[in-house]
């Protein structure tokens, strides 16, 4: 789906996809105010697989450029052997601060965004531009303390958890998944357990 009029609050700095990335696409609201995914491919997926990252809300990276959350998340995804990396959200509003984006006069979580939650984690597969599907190795959920927002990291984790493992990058004191922003890139997974968050 192409791109629509960026939302206002896509403040972010958008960097170059790595010279590797072969193919790149998103998933948007009609206006292009929601992300509902994103993804990077630089491997053969058909023999391989993808890492999905739900985060916590989409900033400034579209098909054609990165933002500094989907560019860490990249580099971790490559470092533990993925051939690309899927992107989601607990929340689909775009913006690259939170206070405005989560917390203004607009619904944060756009009306198609558990729809796109839930299909992937029941099919565990990306269709690809080529007809071919990637599968989806693994979920990582990575939304931080903010995740906790109207219960959304329990929702997200707990719908997950139905079809998938569900892991992450560690958890923060509060229990919540940690965001990838300023993790190492060789930070381990670890499974999750949805029933633990407070």
């Amino acid at each position: 789906m192409s791109k629509k009029t960026a939302s206002p609050f896509a403040h972010a700095r958008k960097f170059v996809l790595p010279a590797c990335v072969h193919t790149a696409g998103a998933v948007w609201s009609p206006d292009g105010s929601h992300r509902y995914a994103l993804w990077r491919v630089w491997g053969n997926p058909h023999r391989g697989s993808l890492l999905c990252v739900i985060a916590m809300n989409p900033s400034s990276a579209d098909e054609w450029y990165d933002d500094a959350t989907v560019q860490r998340a990249t580099g971790m995804a490559m470092r533990k052997g993925y051939d690309g990396i899927l992107v989601l959200n607990v929340w689909s509003i775009r913006g690259s601060r939170p206070a405005e984006a989560l917390y203004g006069p607009w619904e944060p979580n756009g009306p198609d965004n558990d729809a796109w939650l839930r299909f992937f984690a029941e099919r565990g597969l990306l269709l690809l531009p080529d007809g071919l599907e990637a599968f989806i190795g693994c979920f990582v959920l990575a939304c931080g303390n903010r995740g906790s927002k109207d219960g959304r990291a329990v929702y997200v984790a707990n719908m997950l958890a139905e079809h998938r493992d569900v892991y992450c990058f560690g958890t923060t004191k509060r229990g919540l998944p940690r965001h990838p922003g300023r993790l190492a890139y060789a930070t381990p997974l670890i499974l999750y357990q949805p029933a633990t968050i407070l």
